[in-house]
Order: structure tokens, then C-alpha cells, then sequence
């Protein structure tokens, strides 16, 4: 995938891990070399975790954001509120000195759009109109269901995700800003460039790139009391990176009818996904990330891992509560948050029986006992790894 992730040839060494891991089977493997299958991948990340050679590429943009930087442009920053669990910081208003220091003009919390976001969940599921409720605001999941399981579309909360919705809300207020995204997610790049909402994409990784040129230091930065523009009012939406955070943002009575689910990992959404007709009155949070946000591929390595960063973004919000009062009557948003979520075609060939059959001898597999379905190859079974064959995204000899 040129514009978003690809992997080094040279590095790759035949262990398929990456394709074991890949819950959509979105790469294969030529010429001893793995590939990302573009128009299947759901950007997950998943593969650049578990690759043991470190043989991925996520393609930066930094040098997009140094150009807007540099220029005259009025560049606001929209913070995934995992910031807390990757960075030395206390609070967002030390976070947002650091940003300004590189340039931004200013600087806010995606959790803003996140908030608005959980709102217009509670009226859909108000609505009476859907026997379930899937979220939106994993762009991976959302791609998942969308190519892969088209029957769980009518479930998927027409609604935007928190970086969208925060991008709408900027521009209603700043009509010329430029927008770069900061957060973990792979995925975010891709939807942010199909929303021509967002200018740039940076991940943690960038961000803490940019920290180290500018020699700054975000423990030297003095924790100074919170800015008017945190708000007057506890914004709960700042769990989202976490598991059930979403679900642990609304503001008020739940919706009593509904049973509140989160669904975290890429082989338990999926898992979920095929079983949706057999449920009713569930609010599922879907992510594909195990933990949540704060174990997105591109966090930054922290001791304690996701266990720690989920504390950390708890005592965070712990600390907004007693700051600030809810809010008990919230205003409906000025804006709308609609966003649509068309079916992808899944553009793979599907393979006959004797076709399938034909392969599976080729690789001595005559009998159905010959079948191992062993997963060494990548594929969960000889006769999957049968059609990705007849697709072209794996060679014949990938077997015991």
C-alpha cells in the first residue's frame, strides 16, 4: 500500500507471521517476499506489530506538516486523548505549550469530537431504529465491515468518527485551518485523506520524531493551570482510547433496552461480526486494537504497557471530573455528524470446488484427510489457502 504501508523486501524472511495475524488474509506472499494486498487491507497495523524483522514501513507525513508549518497557515492539531499514555505530560495544556513551540497555532483534544460523537450514539439508539448499535470510531473496523461483512452495515451507527466530527467543529469555528491529525492509528491516514476534513496525518511516533529535532522536552514544560479552551464542563469522551471507553462515556442513564459490549482485538471483532444476526439490543464497541487506542500500532513503547497506559488515561479522567462539573442538559450539535458507509467490494475471484480440488492435489492433498489445516502456511485452512492461490497472493509450494 504506497500511500499508507508497505513492507521492506529485503527484510522478510518466510516466517508468515504477518499473514497468520492479518484478520482479513490481506497479504501475500511471492517470491518469498510479502506484500500488502491494497484493495483488501483494513490498515489495522496488525502485521507491523508482530513482524519479527521489523520489515514494515508506515509512510510518514511529516514533511507535509513541516510545509504547512512553515507556511502562513492557521495549523490546529486535533490530539487523540492517548497522548496521556505516550507522553511525559500531565495534562493537554503542557501537551498543547510543546505543539505551539513546533509551530501549530493552536492545539486541541479529539475527545471534543468524541464527546459530540457519543451523544448522537444515545439518539440513534433513542430512535427505536436499530436492534443494533455498532460504533464508529475505529476506522479499521469500519473498513472490516464494510468489505468482509456486508450484513453487519445496516448496524454500523451512521455517525462520524471523533477525528471528523472534531474537524467539522474546527472549521465551523476557523474556517481556513489546516487540520493534522496526532494519534496512534494507521488507519486514520486513509480516512483522513478520503474526508478532505483533515490535512495531514502525523502518529505518535512522528510526533515524538519532530520532539527530539526541536530539542524539546515535555518534562522541562512547567504544568501550568488549564486554558478556558479546555472547557467548562468534564468531557468523559477522554476514556475513548481504552476498552470500553466508549462505552463508559455517556453522559446520564444509558439506554436501558441495550446491553453494552466492547469488542476489542482484530479476531474478536471479527468473531462478533459473524455472529451479528443472532443479536439483539447490543451496543458494541468495536476496535480492532487488543486494549483499545492505547495499544495502537503506533504508540510509543512505554513500560507497563497496556496495562499502565490504561490507568493512565483513567487517572486522567478521573482528574477532569473533580476540575469540572457534567454537563446535564447538552446542546444537539449545530453541525451534522452523518457519514456514510458504503459496502467495498471484496474484488478476490471466487474459486469452484473443482478448482479448489485441483490445487489442494497439486500440494498432495488428495483425500480430505490430507487436509491438516495446520495454519503454517498463514491461512486457517488448506482449502483457504487453496483460493488465495487461485487468487495469485500465494504460491503453491507454502505448505508442509
Amino acid at each position: 500500500m504506497v500511500e499508507y504501508l508497505e513492507f521492506k523486501d529485503a527484510k522478510c524472511k518466510d516466517c508468515y507471521k504477518c499473514l497468520r495475524e492479518c484478520p482479513v488474509k490481506a497479504i501475500e506472499v511471492i517470491n518469498h517476499q510479502a506484500k500488502i494486498i491494497k484493495d483488501r487491507c483494513i490498515l489495522c497495523g496488525k502485521c507491523t506489530v508482530v513482524c519479527p524483522q521489523n520489515a514494515k514501513i508506515v509512510h510518514s507525513e511529516l514533511n507535509r506538516v513541516y510545509e504547512l508549518l512553515k507556511g502562513n497557515d492557521k495549523v490546529i492539531a486535533s490530539v487523540a486523548p492517548s497522548f496521556i499514555s505516550n507522553f511525559d505530560v500531565e495534562d493537554f495544556t503542557a501537551f498543547k505549550i510543546a505543539l505551539r513551540k513546533l509551530g501549530f497555532y493552536d492545539a486541541e483534544e479529539t475527545a471534543v469530537g468524541a464527546q459530540m460523537v457519543v451523544r448522537e450514539y444515545k439518539r440513534l439508539m433513542d430512535s427505536g431504529r436499530f436492534r443494533n448499535l455498532i460504533t464508529s470510531a475505529c476506522p479499521a473496523a469500519c473498513r472490516m465491515i464494510q468489505t468482509y461483512y456486508p450484513k453487519a452495515l445496516k448496524y454500523l451507527a451512521p455517525v462520524d468518527s471523533p477525528m471528523l466530527a472534531h474537524a467539522k467543529m474546527i472549521h465551523g469555528r476557523v474556517p481556513d485551518a489546516r487540520i493534522v491529525f496526532i494519534g496512534p492509528c494507521i488507519a486514520k491516514k486513509r480516512e483522513a485523506k478520503e474526508s478532505g476534513l483533515i490535512d495531514g496525518v502525523l502518529t505518535f511516533e512522528d510526533l515524538d520524531e519532530m520532539f527530539k529535532e526541536e530539542n524539546i522536552i515535555l518534562s522541562e514544560i512547567s504544568n501550568l493551570p488549564p486554558e478556558n479552551g479546555q472547557g467548562e464542563f468534564a468531557n468523559l469522551s477522554k476514556t475513548f482510547p481504552v476498552s470500553q471507553g466508549i462505552i463508559k462515556s455517556f453522559e446520564g442513564e444509558p439506554v436501558q433496552n441495550f446491553v453494552y459490549m466492547a469488542v476489542d482485538g482484530a479476531k474478536r471483532c471479527v468473531e462478533a461480526l459473524e455472529n451479528m444476526e443472532s443479536l439483539s439490543n447490543v451496543f458494541l464497541e468495536l476496535n480492532t486494537c487488543h486494549g483499545s487506542c492505547i495499544n495502537g500500532p503506533c504508540n510509543l513503547p512505554r513500560e507497563g504497557g497496556i496495562i499502565k497506559a490504561t490507568t493512565e488515561v483513567q487517572a486522567y479522567v478521573k482528574k477532569e471530573i473533580k476540575k469540572r462539573p457534567l454537563q446535564e442538559n447538552p446542546p444537539t450539535p449545530s453541525i451534522s455528524l452523518f457519514q456514510n458507509y458504503p459496502r467495498i467490494r471484496d474484488t478476490s475471484k471466487a474459486a469452484s470446488e473443482s478448482e479448489i480440488r485441483a490445487i489442494l492435489a497439486k500440494s498432495g492433498k488428495l483425500k480430505p484427510e490430507d487436509e491438516l489445516n495446520c495454519g503454517t502456511c498463514g491461512y486457517s485452512t488448506c482449502r483457504d489457502k487453496a483460493r488465495a492461490v487461485f487468487n495469485g497472493y500465494a504460491e503453491i509450494e507454502i505448505c508442509l
